[in-house]
């Protein structure tokens, strides 16, 4: 049985027009811990973003594609060697809607965010079962984008 050291990075930037109201105060990274490359289950995590306004705010969220390129299978890379381990992210707790930007079939996230007061939404991730990958750690970039 091997096991694998997850580390998903995701790293933060907002569009400019929000720059002024919105900005992101937390996020909460996911936790994996170790992947056992022989389990049929899926290893699934939960993660957190707060976002804050300084005024009564419609916000869009969007995630990208991440490093290796593609929504329907993000990937976190080995940090040594070429493996990839595929992984996604998903709006509902289900894992049955990813997120991304609303294109290819993904969604985007839409709040309300209430003046000086920050609201926390959950970000779902899951590492698909099965994947014969070296023991390591792995990861993927993601960029959050706020739009108005």
């Amino acid at each position: 049985m091997k096991g694998i050291l997850i580390a998903l990075f995701l790293v933060l930037t907002q569009q400019t027009v929000l720059a002024q109201t919105c900005k992101i105060t937390n996020i909460s990274h996911f936790n994996f811990g170790n992947y056992d490359v022989a389990n049929p289950i899926p290893a699934d995590s939960v993660g957190s973003i707060t976002i804050a306004c300084e005024k009564n705010t419609k916000v869009t969220i969007q995630l990208d594609r991440g490093l290796y390129g593609t929504f329907m299978k993000r990937a976190m890379k080995h940090a040594h060697f070429p493996d990839l381990l595929y992984y996604n992210i998903f709006v509902d707790p289900g894992r049955t809607i990813i997120w991304g930007d609303g294109s290819g079939g993904t969604e985007s996230v839409n709040i309300n965010v209430k003046a000086k007061n920050p609201i926390t939404i959950n970000i779902y991730g899951r590492i698909f079962p099965l994947q014969n990958v070296s023991v390591g750690p792995y990861s993927d970039t993601i960029i959050v984008i706020i739009l108005p």
